[in-house]
């Protein structure tokens, strides 16, 4: 062994030795874990397989987001890594200490660090851009045929009226052919810098583009920063501002954006009278209602939440702990994709036995397919809210499957994207102004098991005459939206021509 790599190794083995003192216990990692961590990263030399990053991210599926903030920070201190830093934005959507404030401001520190400012925009080589033509609508996407995408945005792409907008879609990821028909034009951009993205757009002659990645791993704001549409616009997946000079819009609704939140966004907010999206219902996925709640039958009440286990952080967990510990004998089942994994059911575990809950009440369910998900809803008697981040496709299926979803309006967008959907549904007692209400509503809910077979007969018929599954009011709304930013945008060109 030459020198240098002796003393690699001796690095590696204080590192880890270090790493291993301030984290193993949290996230019970051995010290050979974290030596596959750390040499993970020394021979790949990606900062995606930074010690810091992955330990940061393996909190956040932990619950454990203010330390993981903690790792994310200590690593962009020294690095300028784009990658990590959106991971770090993600994680603090999750938080509950962020604010509006905090958010603003880190999103904006993400802005000036990495986006092109001095660029010409590249839409000006289009000429044609008359009130009264057809616009040209560009939605750029990594996952347009998962399943979510499946029962909201496809269907969505169907409704457009192909007499005003001509559909293009520009995919990041790897789209089954069978969905490629419901855009006029589909374009392959997996192997594009986001500079040849820009040109492509822009060639195209695109009048409105939606950035629909949010600030995830696979994004293109890159390619927005090049300015290719006049009208550049960021929804579904990423309810914060951008902080973004190249972005022009947010889409929400006027539940979820409140006047008082305007002054943190960088873009103007196009707010919608209902909640922003709509979920295509099938009715050979969803099976028919079970007529009585399982309460009645169990002669124990079953809480619920089948969302993404990042999104329970310590707030959520005491504030299901004390829902817990009002309703005897009640369990709580959770179904998530990271908590399939032993470790993270041990550490989840930890936090529920920390308030009182014994192991007996947390039950962990294992990966099923959406039909089998679907049907387990019929397991479950009241469906509890994550916090400050909301469900997003599983409380469409939990009221779907007759299932009162509690949740907590929050002080921000991402934390009232429930109290939205609720009061789009008309069911506004079933969301809670304070954690105290919130508890409240769900142990007065498992006390009420009349109540509770009500809503298993009433919500799915109410679902259906809502617009939540209304496509054709939701793509009305999309289309006033796009013709009302075209049409302003014209006038904007004309007063400063």
């Amino acid at each position: 062994m030459s020198f240098i790599n002796y003393v690699v190794e001796h690095l590696n083995y204080f590192y880890v030795k270090a790493l291993e003192k301030e984290i193993g216990r949290e996230l019970f990692l051995n010290k050979n874990e974290l030596n596959k961590i750390v040499k993970a990263y020394k021979f790949g030399l990606n900062p995606e397989y930074h010690p810091l990053v992955q330990i940061a991210n393996m909190l956040t599926n932990a619950g454990l987001h203010e330390r993981s903030n903690e790792f994310y920070r200590r690593y962009l201190k020294k690095n300028k890594n784009k990658f990590a830093h959106s991971l770090y934005l993600q994680n603090l959507l999750l938080s509950s200490s962020a604010t509006n404030q905090i958010l603003h401001e880190a999103h904006r520190y993400w802005a000036e660090r990495y986006e092109k400012k001095s660029l010409k925009p590249l839409w000006g080589a289009q000429k044609n851009r008359a009130v009264n033509k057809k616009i040209k609508i560009g939605y750029v996407c990594h996952f347009f045929s998962n399943s979510i995408s499946q029962n909201v945005f496809l269907p969505f792409l169907k409704k457009h009226d192909r007499t005003k907008f001509e559909i293009y879609c520009y995919d990041d990821g790897e789209t089954e052919d069978k969905y490629k028909v419901y855009a006029d034009h589909w374009c392959d951009i997996r192997k594009l810098s986001d500079k040849k993205v820009a040109k492509l757009i822009a060639d195209d002659g695109i009048d409105i583009l939606q950035e629909l990645n949010g600030i995830c791993l696979i994004n293109r704001f890159g390619a927005l920063a090049y300015r290719p549409a006049p009208i550049q616009i960021n929804w579904y997946n990423h309810t914060s501002t951008t902080g973004l000079s190249c972005v022009d819009y947010v889409m929400s609704d006027k539940v979820s954006i409140l006047d008082s939140d305007l002054p943190y966004f960088v873009e103007d907010a196009y707010r919608h009278k209902d909640f922003i999206a709509a979920v295509h219902f099938d009715a050979e996925k969803f099976g028919p209602l079970v007529q009585m709640t399982p309460a009645a039958g169990n002669k124990f009440v079953t809480f619920g939440y089948f969302g993404a286990s990042h999104k329970i952080t310590q707030e959520t967990i005491e504030l299901w702990s004390q829902v817990l510990n009002l309703v005897p004998h009640s369990k709580l089942v959770l179904k998530c994709a990271t908590l399939t994994h032993e470790k993270y059911r041990k550490i989840f575990l930890g936090h529920f036995l920390k308030h009182g809950i014994t192991e007996a009440q947390i039950i962990f369910d294992d990966w099923s397919d959406q039909a089998t998900t679907l049907q387990k809803y019929n397991n479950m008697d009241i469906m509890l809210d994550s916090s400050p981040v909301n469900g997003g496709s599983t409380m469409f299926e939990a009221l779907l499957q007759g299932v009162p979803v509690v949740t907590l309006m929050g002080k921000r967008w991402a934390a009232r994207s429930g109290p939205s959907v609720l009061t789009t549904l008309k069911r506004p007692e079933l969301i809670a102004h304070s954690p105290n209400e919130y508890v409240d509503i769900a142990v007065r809910l498992a006390n009420d098991i009349p109540r509770l077979n009500d809503y298993r007969k009433k919500l799915r018929e109410e679902m259906l005459s809502s617009p939540l599954t209304n496509f054709d009011q939701f793509y009305q709304n999309f289309e006033e939206a796009y013709l009302y930013m075209w049409n302003r945008w014209c006038q904007d060109r004309v007063s400063h021509s």
